[in-house]
């Protein structure tokens, strides 16, 4: 809590600046929220939870956004996954799909990232505990699309072609399985 005038009124101020850039980019949010919509995104990663791969713990999905007046705007089904196992916290590893926007047109993502933990102590029952519904206690991030090379397909979304991105965003987790068992 703010504690002289001056404090409150930056932060009042703050916070205006913030609920414009929302309402800005809310527009935007609800065009890439109906391309997720229409790839069934946050299906395949439920269903990637329901029936994980072998050997792994997996949680989620969780939509994440970019933060309000970002460029570019994004928009993501994510999952978070780690190996089965008591010492297996150092590392934790998402999966999503990603819209973002480039305009005119909207980018679709699917992708992973490597999380380090950070966090001062490992406390198992309080870790597992929280892991089941956030990652980001123990894993700061900002669940930002990830870079070229930990991307697994890179399409440009039109919705007349939706059911054929379908099949490749299917392929392209159940390559990531394949990769992640070492099944093929």
């Amino acid at each position: 809590m703010p504690d002289s005038n001056d404090e409150r009124y930056a932060e009042i101020l703050r916070r205006i600046q913030e609920r414009r850039a929302q309402t800005a980019s809310a527009p935007v949010q609800s065009l890439l929220a109906a391309a997720l919509n229409d790839l069934n995104a946050a299906g395949f990663l439920e269903n990637l939870r329901r029936r994980p791969p072998a050997g792994q713990n997996v949680y989620g999905p969780r939509t994440a956004q970019a933060r309000a007046g970002a460029a570019p705007q994004w928009l993501a089904s994510i999952l978070w996954h780690k190996p089965k196992g008591y010492y297996h916290y150092q590392t934790l590893g998402l999966l999503g799909i990603w819209a973002v926007d480039l305009g005119e047109t909207v980018q679709i993502i699917v992708g992973r990232r490597l999380l380090a933990f950070n966090a001062p102590v490992f406390n198992p029952e309080s870790y597992y505990h929280h892991l089941r519904r956030r990652y980001d206690l123990h894993y700061p991030d900002d669940s930002a699309p990830p870079d070229e090379t930990r991307r697994l397909l890179t399409a440009i979304y039109q919705a007349d072609e939706r059911l054929a991105l379908r099949g490749q965003i299917e392929a392209a987790l159940r390559g990531w399985v394949e990769a992640l068992t070492g099944s093929a």
